[in-house]
């Protein structure tokens, strides 16, 4: 079955930790050069040199080789050489570690929190245009011609996104809306009458933020001390990152009432397991505890662990010469994307493309059709781009997957490149929060 692009798609759900570590070792001539700006060739001559040195006979040579493999960064990623059965084994367990380290380094740049530094009395549309040249988070307001011209005066100095987001919210009478309809896009609305600071009532870690945004209470009057106390988390995260899935295990939470005592978790098992839609920038948990006593008034403490599937660095493939394209490979990170061929019916073109995991450990769950959200485009030679294909899946492996494109397209096909975007890395991280004076209804 053929999906429209503009539809919504349950999202990518790829459960991969990184479990490996840079080397350490001193830097030598190579890594030193490596400061200054290379030209492809140069580039490409390094590196072969230093695959070369992979191999040499003395050990600290080899160790050296890896390490400024590792420094030089993504860049070498498309020069690193393939292997197989005939590359000697240690030098293969060399390339690979310096792939894993490369996308793990790139890979957790994604979760570094983004930064903003402005100061001045500012219209909220201006500061939120600016917040997006610095962060590249794009924030759009609600009933923006009411809203865009409140001024708002702000000193921000290196100051994490959400953090001088909510101080700014917070000044403009506004708060977040997750549900936009859009990708990669925050809303920003007027906030209900009697509203509580969004600064001083949330957790923030790393391009997270989180919130207790309900708290319910159910007590059983059929069973002495029964009933339940439901936490609703806010969720959510920079909208220029794009998570996969979020996992909470019940187990993992911790509440302390004002009196002391500690809230157990109401499930001592079981998890809550949920995608991310492409077109929200925020999701609820829901944790169940005990019901604590009618004494205890509010939470003093609510500690507590997810687990974030995130794509890691975006890499982009690009094909020219489609009239003569069939079978190209290309690879890039921990992927490789094949544009497996192309054909002709009428003015509609059929793209085949293929994505396989090139780390054995990384696997797709078939059930949860991550790649879908994959950028597909076709780009003329004014850049003007095409990309309303309709597609659908045409394979799925343990690690590899395929998708059929079909696109119109005006003129000849050798005018048009065309531009495949994959994440190259998958991670998983734990996010760590914890909420203070949770009142209890």
């Amino acid at each position: 079955m053929l999906r429209m692009k503009n539809r919504l798609f349950p999202l990518w759900t790829l459960l991969i930790a990184f479990g490996l570590s840079f080397a350490a070792h001193p830097a030598t001539i190579w890594s030193q050069e490596a400061a200054a700006p290379l030209d492809r060739a140069d580039l490409e001559l390094r590196v072969q040199r230093l695959v070369q040195l992979l191999e040499h006979q003395d050990r600290q040579q080899r160790d050296s080789a890896e390490t400024q493999l590792i420094e030089m960064g993504d860049v070498v990623m498309p020069l690193l050489p393939t292997t197989d059965d005939n590359t000697a084994a240690e030098t293969r367990e060399r390339l690979i570690r310096v792939r894993r380290a490369i996308e793990q380094s790139a890979a957790r740049s994604v979760l570094e929190p983004s930064h903003v530094t402005m100061e001045g009395t500012f219209t909220l549309t201006q500061i939120l245009e600016q917040f997006e040249k610095q962060t590249g988070n794009h924030v759009v307001i609600f009933n923006a011609d009411q809203q865009s011209g409140r001024s708002v005066s702000v000193e921000f100095q290196q100051m994490d996104f959400w953090q001088a987001l909510d101080q700014t919210l917070d000044q403009a009478g506004m708060t977040t809306n997750s549900y936009t309809g859009q990708l990669r896009t925050l809303g920003v609305t007027p906030v209900d009458q009697g509203a509580v600071a969004r600064f001083e009532n949330a957790s923030y870690s790393g391009i997270f933020r989180v919130n207790a945004a309900e708290v319910q209470a159910q007590r059983r009057l059929d069973v002495n001390n029964g009933g339940s106390l439901h936490i609703q988390l806010q969720v959510q995260w920079e909208p220029r990152v794009l998570p996969i899935v979020l996992r909470h295990e019940y187990a993992d939470v911790q509440a302390v009432g004002d009196d002391g005592e500690v809230i157990a978790s109401e499930m001592e098992r079981g998890a809550a397991d949920i995608p991310v839609q492409s077109t929200v920038a925020g999701l609820d948990v829901v944790l169940p505890l005990k019901l604590p006593s009618r004494s205890v008034k509010f939470l003093s403490s609510l500690k507590g662990k997810f687990v974030a599937t995130l794509p890691g660095h975006e890499e982009t493939f690009e094909f020219t010469s489609l009239d003569q394209a069939r079978n190209v490979q290309q690879q890039k990170g921990g992927v490789q994307v094949t544009l497996d061929r192309i054909r002709k019916n009428g003015s509609v073109y059929e793209f085949v493309i293929r994505l396989l995991m090139l780390n054995k450990d990384q696997k797709f769950e078939s059930h949860l059709d991550w790649a879908a959200n994959n950028v597909f485009y076709l780009e003329d030679a004014s850049g003007k781009k095409y990309d309303n294909a309709n597609y659908e899946n045409v394979l799925g492996t343990d690690t590899e997957v395929a998708y059929r494109y079909l696109l119109p397209l005006p003129g000849e096909l050798k005018d048009y490149k065309l531009v495949y975007k994959s994440p190259a890395a998958i991670m998983v991280v734990p996010v760590e929060y914890e909420l203070k004076n949770i009142p209890l209804p």
